[in-house]
């Protein structure tokens, strides 16, 4: 069974959560922070549609940052 996402925020929180199945609903994700993926296993991440995932907006740090 799919978490469904319709936002960042909520791919964040599916992604703590330890969800192994998400679809993410169509439409344009512009992300400002990394999505942290340490210790997570067996993600399976999916397109409802066309879906952009947009980021760097921002400069990185790799002391902040040090794995991206």
């Amino acid at each position: 069974m799919y978490t469904e996402v319709s936002s960042i925020e909520m791919l964040r929180k599916a992604i703590e959560e330890k969800k192994e199945f998400i679809r993410i609903n169509e439409g344009f994700y512009e992300i400002d922070e990394p999505l942290i993926l340490d210790n997570v296993n067996n993600l399976k991440i999916v397109g409802n549609g066309n879906v952009v995932i947009s980021g760097a907006k921002k400069i990185m740090n790799k002391s902040t940052y040090p794995n991206s």
